[in-house]
C-alpha cells in the first residue's frame, strides 16, 4: 500500500478513558476538524462497564500517530523514496485472551502490519518485543528472589559531550566511553550500598543520542532499569563436593537524588567526561516502581526502548529542515533514522543460567503479548481475518496509559 498523509479532516471522534478503574472518569474532548469544533462525547463512569469481559480490537497508540508533513520531507532529503520506506497496511489480527479472572479483558485482537522501514509502527514492534522479553525475565526473577522494586535512572551527559554524536567518529568514540561509565556507576553505586559484601548489582540499561521535542539535536543520556537486589555467589562444601550457593541482599530503595547527581558526576570525572570549568549542574533523575506494577513498569521498558522516528516523526520543526542547519545534523539524522536502542545487561543480570533461570524467548514477538489491562501474559488463540472482526471497538492506549475509544 502506497504511503498516505492523512489531514486532520480524517481524525476520528474519540473518547478517553483512565486506566485506573476505580476513580471516576473526565474524559477528553478531542477536536475532529481543523477549525477545532469540539465533537460531545457521552460519559463512561468507569472503563469497566465499558469493556468488561467483551471482545475488542487494540489498535495501540501508534495508530493515532499519523505520518506528519516533516518526517517524509526529512526522508526525502535523506534520498530515500517514502513510498517504500513509509507504507503501512493491516493484513490480519491476532486473537489473545486475558486468563487472569480478576481482569475486565478477555478477548482481545491485535493489527497484523506491514510496514516500511522507517514507518513508526516499527518503533512499536521492537517496543512490543523487548517489553514481552523483560517483564518475563523480571517477573521470573520476583519469583525466585522476592525483590519489591525497580528502581529506574536517568543519567544525563553535558551538553559539550553531547555535541560530538555530530561528528561519526567521535560518536562510536563517545558510546564507547559510555558503555565504560555505565559499568563504573554499577560498580560505585555497589560500593555504597554494599561496602562490605562480595556482591553484584544487576541493571538493564539503553543509550539515547536525541533529545525528545528537538530529536536533531544531540542529547546523550541513559535510561536504567535495576531491581532492589543484589546476588553473591558463595562456595559452599557439601561431603566432599563443592558447590555455588546463590545469595540474594535484598536492600531498601532509599538513594537520593542529590546522592546519584554527586555519583554520576564522580563517574564522569573519572572517565574524563566532565569539564570542571564549563559544567555546573549534573542532571541524573530516580524513580521507583513497585514489582508488582506490572502497568507502571511496562510502560517504563516502552519508553526506554523506543525509537527516535517516533520524536521525529511527531517533534520535526520547520527550522530544522532548513538548507543551513540541516546541513549540520544531515548525518546525524541518518543515524537517528537507523538508530535502534538496544538492551545491555550488566552485573547479574548478564548470566541467568548461573542463576538456574532458564528463558528461551525466541519467538516471544510472534505469539505472546500483555494483557493492556492487567499486564499478565495473555493466551495466542491464533489469526483472525478482517471481516471477522470490522464490527468491534477499536481502543489506542496513549503514552500516559489512558485508553480511547475511536467513534467512527
Amino acid at each position: 500500500m502506497p504511503f498516505n498523509r492523512d489531514n486532520n479532516n480524517n481524525q476520528t471522534d474519540i473518547k478517553t478513558f483512565d486506566t485506573q478503574v476505580s476513580d471516576p472518569l473526565s474524559f477528553n474532548i478531542l477536536n475532529n476538524n481543523e477549525g477545532g469544533r469540539e465533537t460531545p462525547v457521552y460519559v463512561q463512569s468507569h472503563l469497566k462497564s465499558v469493556i468488561s469481559r467483551k471482545p475488542f480490537i487494540l489498535t495501540n497508540w501508534f495508530s493515532r500517530i499519523k505520518i506528519g508533513e516533516l518526517y517524509p520531507k526529512l526522508l526525502e532529503m535523506l534520498g530515500y523514496d517514502i513510498n517504500q520506506v513509509l507504507y503501512y497496511e493491516v493484513i490480519a489480527y491476532k486473537h489473545f485472551y486475558c486468563e487472569n479472572e480478576e481482569c475486565e479483558v478477555k478477548d482481545f485482537y491485535i493489527p497484523l502490519v506491514k510496514a516500511g522501514k522507517y514507518h513508526i509502527y516499527q518503533s512499536f514492534k521492537h517496543c512490543e518485543r523487548v517489553v514481552a522479553q523483560v517483564m518475563d525475565k523480571l517477573e521470573a526473577l520476583r519469583q525466585k528472589f522476592d525483590f519489591d522494586y525497580v528502581i529506574a535512572i536517568d543519567l544525563t551527559y553535558p551538553k559539550e559531550i553531547s555535541l560530538k554524536l555530530l561528528n561519526p567518529v567521535e560518536r562510536e568514540e563517545i558510546l564507547k566511553k559510555n558503555r565504560k561509565a555505565i559499568k563504573l556507576f554499577r560498580e560505585e553505586l555497589h560500593r555504597f550500598l554494599f561496602p562490605d559484601k562480595n556482591s553484584k548489582l544487576g541493571l538493564i540499561y539503553t543509550p539515547h543520542t536525541w533529545r525528545t521535542k528537538r530529536p536533531l539535536e544531540p542529547h546523550l543520556h541513559n535510561h536504567i532499569i535495576m531491581p532492589n537486589i543484589a546476588i553473591e555467589e558463595v562456595k559452599v562444601k557439601i561431603g566432599d563436593e563443592e558447590k555455588i550457593e546463590v545469595i540474594a541482599h535484598r536492600f531498601k530503595p532509599f538513594i537520593s537524588e542529590k546522592f546519584l547527581k554527586e555519583l554520576w558526576k564522580a563517574v564522569l570525572i573519572k572517565c574524563k567526561l566532565w569539564n570542571t570549568d564549563i559544567n555546573k549542574k549534573v542532571d541524573a533523575r530516580i524513580r521507583f516502581i513497585k514489582a508488582t506494577d506490572k502497568g507502571r513498569l511496562a510502560h517504563r521498558i516502552r519508553y526506554m526502548f523506543r525509537m527516535p522516528i517516533i520524536d521525529l516523526n511527531e517533534y520535526l520543526r520547520p527550522e530544522d529542515l532548513e538548507e543551513g542547519s540541516f546541513e549540520k545534523v544531515k548525518d546525524f539524522a541518518n543515524f537517528l533514522i537507523n538508530y535502534t536502542p538496544r538492551r545491555h545487561n550488566l552485573g547479574w543480570l548478564t548470566n541467568l543460567k548461573r542463576l538456574k533461570i532458564e528463558l528461551c524467548r525466541k519467538s516471544i514477538s510472534r505469539n505472546e503479548y500483555l494483557c493492556p489491562k492487567c499486564g499478565n501474559k495473555a493466551r495466542y488463540l491464533g489469526y483472525a481475518l478482517i471481516e471477522e472482526v470490522k464490527d468491534l471497538p477499536k481502543f489506542w492506549i496513549d503514552r500516559w496509559r489512558q485508553w480511547h475509544l475511536e467513534m467512527e
